[in-house]
């Protein structure tokens, strides 16, 4: 069988979450000796020496480094983007060479938004996976009390044009209810024959917990340090609580770093150094003030039974309910506080919330989600 994932960035570009369940699968299907390979993009006139070439296509594109460049160009790119037919046409001329099974269609910000028509020609099965809302809104960020730009007359037309763009999908799968929800609302998807919730794919870390003695005391959060992160007021809140330290692994916008005694900036870390920290840490806090679908560091914390408070928005408050957590109110200075007070005062609880949510993440399995899949894909059009 042979698998063709289309996604925006990729290896060694790589940034967020969609490109982790990327990899998961490819391993997946690659132990099982088919043939996998992506199509992504590539910073403009630039290649790495560790783009996997021979396998892989790479097309130059502007989106690796647009939030660098100037609004007014950032507007006309989007534009462009949603009708490159050039870089549409390339693609779909690497398709029809390789001639997949089936293919995987993921974030396409930067591919050509203009992709999907052209892919309903060529007759192969395309699975939709939906990993943000960049098909409501451009930026990809939707941010709480700030809702109603998605209600402005240019972003109506904008998903007006997605909406028609990608209106020959068939199959489509969600990491989380809400964006999916979220898309039908918004009129997306309406000759779809399946629209299905598939949870991620887990890390498989399941590796041995440190269990502590002491009281929770010790708070991690892993993530870009940005505002719509929530990391300016996770900050504020404990530079009030000089009781807790907070470890923050990350980069993004300058906070101005020896001003904290009880808080420590680590910078970004690879794989392994998140998941020593985690393993160290008595719980992890995910304050987005963003709606995001379903957060990979709450699936990686519950891989190594660490017990999370995250804020109620977006994806988040099924995933947390699901594995076990404690949510608080997005941007609510007082809310977060209440609950880390409650969590350093029931250790005992938060401990059994991470062991259980260690147990159930077990089901989301790279195994079970890649079964979930083939089982859409062996449907028939």
């Amino acid at each position: 069988m042979k698998i063709c994932a289309i996604n925006n960035l990729y290896f060694p570009y790589n940034k967020g979450g969609a490109e982790k369940v990327i990899e998961a699968v490819r391993y997946f299907w690659t132990q099982k000796g088919h043939d996998f390979f992506v199509i992504s993009s590539r910073p403009k006139k630039k290649s790495h020496k560790n783009e996997e070439i021979k396998r892989d296509y790479y097309f130059n594109s502007w989106y690796f480094d647009l939030n660098k460049m100037p609004r007014l160009f950032r507007y006309f790119w989007h534009l462009y983007d949603l009708f490159d037919v050039i870089t549409a046409f390339k693609i779909c001329r690497v398709v029809k060479k390789e001639k997949p099974d089936f293919i995987l269609l993921n974030n396409l910000k930067g591919l050509s938004y203009f992709l999907p028509f052209f892919l309903k020609n060529l007759k192969i099965k395309t699975i939709l996976i939906l990993h943000d809302v960049q098909l409501i809104e451009p930026s990809g960020l939707i941010i709480f009390e700030k809702e109603n730009r998605i209600k402005s007359t240019i972003n109506r037309f904008y998903i007006f044009l997605c909406r028609m763009l990608y209106s020959g999908i068939v199959f489509v799968i969600s990491p989380s209810k809400w964006l999916l929800d979220l898309h039908v609302q918004n009129d997306f998807f309406k000759k779809a024959i399946i629209k299905k919730v598939v949870p991620n794919p887990a890390p498989d870390f399941y590796t041995e917990c440190i269990q502590h003695n002491h009281g929770v005391n010790n708070f991690l959060f892993v993530g870009q340090l940005a505002s719509h992160k929530g990391v300016d007021m996770l900050v504020d809140v404990f530079s009030r609580q000089a009781d807790f330290k907070l470890n923050i692994i990350g980069e993004g916008h300058k906070i101005n770093k020896n001003k904290y005694f009880n808080i420590e900036f680590l910078g970004k870390m690879n794989r392994n150094e998140v998941l020593k920290k985690m393993k160290e840490a008595d719980c992890l806090v995910v304050p987005s003030l963003c709606y995001e679908n379903s957060p990979t560091v709450i699936y990686e914390a519950a891989s190594v039974g660490l017990p999370v408070i995250a804020s109620r928005i977006g994806g988040i408050p099924e995933l947390v309910k699901y594995l076990g957590g404690a949510l608080f109110n997005p941007g609510d200075k007082l809310d977060l506080m209440k609950k880390i007070i409650w969590a350093s005062k029931n250790p005992k609880i938060l401990r059994e919330m991470g062991l259980k949510s260690r147990e159930k993440i077990k089901q989301y399995s790279v195994v079970n989600y890649c079964e979930q899949i083939e089982s859409i894909k062996n449907i028939s059009d």
